[in-house]
């Protein structure tokens, strides 16, 4: 109940607010990395040691795959691909880690590109973007969205 207006409270009530907020820190962003790169390596490390370990077949390797657009992307040999009309599905072999590469026309800008991948993946999906910041490619990139 909201008390100032005598009124049950709306959806979007006037002592709420919405949103985030967004700084960026050098140091903490050069941690972030740095922890996900080593768990990504620990990770990835010890189950090719572990099922090369098991295994009397080569050791895995990591294999190209082609999109419908024509680009390739590098799939490590034990995660599982399926295609899809617009892109790649890919799934770790514990089925954990789901990653869907939809390739679309990115024409609208960045962020009608991103609907139109959620709206081909899970039709009916319409959730508003609350906040985005943009930062300069690297490392390969053309640019970062956080």
């Amino acid at each position: 109940m909201d008390a100032a207006a005598g009124a049950p409270l709306s959806e979007r009530p006037a002592c709420v607010t919405y949103g985030a907020t967004v700084g960026y820190q050098a140091r903490a962003h050069r941690e972030a990395v740095a922890a996900v790169k080593e768990f990504l390596a620990a990770t990835f490390e010890s189950r090719g040691a572990a099922r090369a370990a098991s295994s009397t077949d080569a050791p895995w390797a990591d294999r190209a795959l082609t999109l419908p657009s024509g680009a390739t992307l590098k799939v490590p040999a034990e995660w599982t691909a399926t295609a899809a009309p617009d892109g790649v599905i890919l799934t770790d072999p514990e089925r954990i880690v789901r990653i869907d590469l939809v390739e679309v026309d990115a024409t609208g800008g960045l962020s009608g590109a991103i609907a139109m991948a959620w709206s081909r993946r899970y039709p009916g999906f319409n959730r508003d973007e609350l906040a985005a910041s943009d930062s300069p490619g690297r490392e390969g990139w053309d640019l970062f969205r956080w």
